[in-house]
């Protein structure tokens, strides 16, 4: 038997446990559709779309005790989605899942108005709060797809990941500077995977001049406007090709760095 690319660590309950907290056996039915995508066992990503729909508590029959609310649903599946993407994409699934037919208006405490599944409601505050859980490049990369395939717009991380790597230089003068080479080691990376995955929308954003009235990416040595603009995305591509030769940085980090000034180049074309 071949063994699969990828596996999920399934949490596992006693009948008791499950007997005793309902919510334990929809989890592990959660856990189950993810599985057969990522092993290669589900018939297509819609027919889990349409599984995971039918989990949904208006989507279930009442038990005695009253089913989850909603937004308890929400969060707990974004949160089971955000620790499985660490490891491997599911975009095809949740394309499927936002696209699925008739979607149902909800009211959720808290949130308002929204519709399930096209507004995939609750990914993004989920998901915030798992970037600060799951250090790793993955979900990152991650939300670089999602915003590359239209799914979900997370260009605002993209641009904060170029800010860290490109726009927070210590003075030439201090001894920090003489000490960031470990700083790029950790921030270029991040910044190369947003260009690599989801570089045409960032450079969509330089052109359209996005995010003009948010604060993402303020402070540090740009002082432009904020927001993504032309004049940004020059900088970027000025400041990887300064990293690139930079001796503070290791051989690794500069030819990433001259790697997303080539990416940057290319994208213009």
């Amino acid at each position: 038997m071949t063994t699969p690319p990828f596996t999920i660590e399934r949490p596992t309950y006693s009948e008791a446990e499950v007997a005793e907290n309902p919510w334990y056996a929809i989890e592990l039915g959660v856990y189950d559709i993810l599985a057969g995508i990522i092993e290669s066992r589900s018939a297509t990503s819609i027919s889990a779309a349409q599984q995971l729909n039918s989990l949904f508590p208006t989507n279930r029959p009442q038990t005695s005790a009253g089913n989850e609310a909603p937004e308890s649903f929400l969060w707990e599946f974004w949160g089971i989605v955000a620790k499985v993407v660490a490891e491997t994409p599911l975009i095809d699934f949740l394309k499927a899942l936002r696209d699925l037919l008739d979607p149902v208006e909800l009211q959720l405490e808290n949130w308002g108005s929204v519709k399930l599944w096209a507004d995939l409601p609750l990914l993004g505050p989920v998901f915030r709060e798992a970037l600060d859980t799951y250090q790793g490049m993955n979900l990152e990369a991650f939300l670089a797809r999602l915003t590359q395939a239209g799914i979900a717009n997370w260009s605002w991380l993209g641009l904060v990941s170029l800010h860290a790597a490109l726009e927070v230089e210590p003075d030439s003068r201090a001894r920090a500077y003489k000490e960031q080479g470990p700083i790029l080691e950790a921030s270029v990376p991040r910044a190369v995977i947003w260009l690599e995955i989801a570089g045409r929308k960032l450079y969509e954003g330089a052109t359209e001049r996005a995010l003009r009235d948010e604060k993402y990416g303020s402070g540090g040595n740009w002082k432009g406007s904020a927001g993504f603009s032309q004049e940004r995305w020059d900088y970027w591509k000025k400041r990887f090709s300064e990293i690139s030769v930079q001796e503070q940085a290791s051989d690794a980090t500069k030819n990433l760095a001259k790697k997303g000034e080539q990416i940057m180049a290319g994208l213009e074309n």
